[in-house]
C-alpha cells in the first residue's frame, strides 16, 4: 500500500544583479525564514541577461526577487503591474510573482526614510544634499519629497544627469525646492542631511578626496547627519565622525527595505532585529 505525502511548496527567493555574490540579503532573509519556520531558501545570482533571468525564475516557481545594480530600471520596464512608487521613480528593487504576473515594487524609498528616522533625524523640513544621480538617488529624492523635506540639492559630476532627476521628480511636490549643482560646489555645512547615493567607498575609496572638498569640524550647536547608502563603514563616514558629525551607514536601510520586500512576498513583516543581527554577523567575515 502506497502513501500519499502532501508537501507545501518551499519559498524560493533571490537577488539578481551584477555583481550580486557580495550581497548580504541572503543572510538576512534566510535567518528570518529559519526564525519563522518557513521552508525555503534565498539565493543570489549574477546575471548578464536580466529579462531572461526573471522569466526563468518565474517559470521555476520563485515567489519573488530583489533587484540590485545595474538592473533596477530594467525591473520597472519588465513589470506587468507596478506600485505607484515604481511608476514615479521608474525603478524597482522588488519583484513579486503573483497571479502569473510580474509585479514591481520599490522598497528603497521606505528603507531610506525609516533608516533616517532610526538615526534620530527627520526628512520633514530638512535641507538635504544627495551626492550622485543614479537609480538610488532618484529613490532618495522621491522619498525626501514624499516626507516633505524643505529643500533637496542633487550634486553630481555630470550636471545633466542631476537635472534630469530634478525634472522627473519636481512634479511630485510643490512644497520642496529641488536644486542641482556640480560636485565641486558642495558646502556640507549648509545641509541637515548629506547622503552618499553612489557606491563610492565600497572598495575603500575616499569620496571627499575624489570631490576635492572635506567637511569642516562641526560647530556644536548644529546637528548634521552624514548618511551612506553603502553598508560598510566608508571613509565618507569615518572621517565625518572624527570631525564630530552624526553618521549612519546603509545597514538599516538594507534591513528595512528587505523587511518590506519580505512582507510583499509573504504578507509577514519580519523581525528587523533578526535581519540586522544576521547582516552584522556576515559583515564580520569580510
Amino acid at each position: 500500500m502506497g502513501y500519499h505525502i502532501v508537501m507545501s511548496a518551499p519559498l524560493y527567493l533571490a537577488v539578481l544583479g551584477k555583481p550580486a555574490f557580495h550581497s548580504l540579503s541572503p543572510a538576512m532573509h534566510n535567518a528570518v525564514m529559519r526564525k519563522l519556520g518557513i521552508k525555503g531558501v534565498y539565493l543570489s545570482f549574477e546575471v548578464d541577461n536580466f529579462e531572461k533571468a526573471v522569466i526563468g525564475a518565474k517559470e521555476l516557481g520563485f515567489k519573488g526577487l530583489n533587484v540590485t545594480l545595474p538592473y533596477k530600471e530594467n525591473a520597472y520596464r519588465i513589470a506587468d503591474e507596478m506600485s505607484e512608487d515604481v511608476k514615479n521613480v521608474k525603478a524597482a528593487n522588488t519583484i513579486h510573482f503573483e497571479e502569473n504576473k510580474i509585479k514591481a515594487f520599490n522598497t528603497d524609498i521606505y528603507g531610506f526614510s525609516k533608516a533616517v528616522e532610526r538615526s534620530g533625524f527627520s526628512l520633514q523640513g530638512s535641507s538635504i544634499a544627495v551626492i550622485g544621480a543614479g537609480g538610488v538617488s532618484r529613490a532618495i529624492v522621491y522619498s525626501a519629497l514624499r516626507s516633505k523635506a524643505k529643500e533637496i540639492t542633487i550634486f553630481n559630476r555630470t550636471y545633466e544627469k542631476a537635472e534630469k532627476i530634478k525634472e522627473e521628480m519636481s512634479i511630485f511636490s510643490n512644497q520642496t525646492e529641488i536644486r542641482t549643482e556640480t560636485l565641486e560646489k558642495i558646502n556640507f555645512e549648509d545641509f541637515d542631511i548629506i547622503v552618499n547615493a553612489t557606491n563610492i567607498g565600497w572598495k575603500g575609496e575616499n569620496l571627499f578626496e575624489i570631490i576635492g572638498i572635506y567637511p569642516k569640524p562641526i560647530k556644536k550647536k548644529k546637528k548634521i547627519l552624514f548618511f551612506d547608502t553603502v553598508y560598510v563603514t566608508t571613509k565618507f563616514l569615518s572621517i565625518s565622525k572624527e570631525l564630530g558629525y552624526n553618521v549612519q551607514d546603509g545597514r538599516w536601510m538594507l534591513v528595512l527595505q528587505g523587511a518590506m520586500s519580505f512582507k510583499i512576498w509573504t504578507s509577514i513583516y519580519p523581525d528587523e532585529r533578526v535581519m540586522f543581527q544576521a547582516l552584522t554577523r556576515c559583515m564580520k567575515k569580510f
